[in-house]
């Protein structure tokens, strides 16, 4: 490998955002397997290590194609997020319903409700209106055998307060719950920083406004002494239209 000559060509635009980066592929697969013979201490590592030139120009040059990798990796996020953060403002963002009871998305993307699982939300909601809490509901949905938003068997009160307090069930959208904060993690974490976009009618509603507005109400009056509530079963017999 000619040190002198190496092809290395780093180009920017007038804002100076890196835009194209090009390296022979013998030329860095060479960096690569010296800096990996060196740090293993092999016979050939051995040998480059009597050439200090050559290792510290190994080692600049993978230290520069790690922080422009980073950097370009860094950039691609932000515009990702700006595009989505803009169509959320605008009202057309696609949210995810993989893991929502009630919709799910067509062919052509669009929000359309699944009748068996709108039955089974439509029954936590009246249910709650009855008086039951969460955790009775839970445990009715348990007992009749009716599988949960992750497909598990077993429901927990958790699940069942997420679905009330959910406002797609009456139309509405909020978005930007979450967000990645780190894109080298790529892990979401609850927002508490940025905006969120609310989007009121966006969709077609399983629960009337009037009836979510009273379960939000219950919800945060009820106390641990609200009396028990006795629970009427939904259908034994369930069609499942779509796998999730």
């Amino acid at each position: 490998i000619n040190l002198n000559q190496l092809p290395l060509r780093i180009c920017l635009n007038p804002l100076g955002k890196m835009v194209n980066l090009h390296i022979e592929a013998a030329d860095l697969l060479f960096l690569l397997c010296a800096d990996a013979a060196v740090r293993r201490n092999t016979e050939f590592g051995r040998l480059l290590c009597k050439f200090p030139p050559f290792l510290r120009w190994n080692n600049l040059l993978i230290s520069l194609l790690a922080a422009l990798a980073e950097m370009e990796s860094q950039q691609k996020s932000e515009a990702i997020k700006a595009g989505i953060r803009w169509r959320m403002a605008e009202g057309i963002y696609k949210f995810s319903v993989q893991n929502t009871l009630g919709f799910y998305r067509d062919h052509f993307g669009q929000l359309v409700i699944e009748p068996t699982e709108a039955r089974i939300v439509e029954y936590i909601y009246e249910s709650c209106l009855e008086s039951a809490t969460p955790a009775e509901i839970a445990a009715a949905l348990t007992e009749q055998g009716i599988k949960s938003p992750m497909g598990n068997d077993l429901w927990s009160a958790g699940t069942v307060r997420s679905i009330l307090r959910n406002e797609k069930y009456c139309g509405d959208a909020l978005m930007q719950k979450t967000y990645t904060k780190d894109f080298r993690t790529h892990k979401s974490v609850k927002n508490t920083d940025l905006n969120m976009y609310f989007k009121e009618n966006h969709h077609t509603a399983i629960i009337k406004k009037e009836d979510w507005i009273k379960v939000q109400k219950l919800l945060s009056e009820r106390h641990s002494t609200a009396k028990r509530a006795t629970l009427r079963r939904l259908s034994n017999h369930f069609v499942a239209y779509r796998v999730k």
